[in-house]
């Protein structure tokens, strides 16, 4: 997605524009949520939905703030039946439900929105029927 393609998403999203500076670091990145890696096919499908990995809403309040009748789901996790884990980030269900639904009939399979702790660490690998337990939210898509 080049950076006009970018802009255009955040606008959408209603998020601020910031200018920032770049740092260039040596040696190898952080790790971020370094027990998941999500392939690059399916990373892909949620990222040309405007769904990057890790995305991140900023200040938890400041949002809730800025959209109080909303349905947030901070540091959500997303799984399916047949492939477990397969995104991370901040979820705003009340935008991004329709997203979900798209990505869920292009991948074929229905997806499954767990809460920060219940899809991370020791719980980034469940049992199908303990995500459909812990699940926020569903799309309701057909597998």
């Amino acid at each position: 997605m080049n950076a006009r393609a970018k802009r255009q998403v955040l606008r959408q999203e209603g998020m601020k524009l910031i200018k920032a500076r770049t740092i260039w670091l040596s040696g190898p990145g952080p790790a971020i949520d370094a027990e998941f890696k999500a392939s690059r096919s399916i990373e892909s499908v949620f990222s040309g939905a405007g769904l990057f990995p890790g995305r991140c809403f900023g200040s938890k309040s400041g949002y809730h703030r800025s959209f109080p009748d909303h349905q947030f789901v901070f540091n959500a996790n997303v799984f399916c039946r047949t492939k477990g884990k397969l995104w991370w980030g901040d979820l705003d269900l009340t935008r991004d439900k329709e997203i979900l639904r798209t990505i869920a009939k292009r991948l074929r399979v229905r997806l499954y929105v767990l809460s920060e702790f219940d899809g991370r660490f020791e719980n980034a690998e469940l049992p199908h029927l303990e995500v459909r337990e812990r699940a926020i939210w569903h799309t309701g898509a057909t597998p």
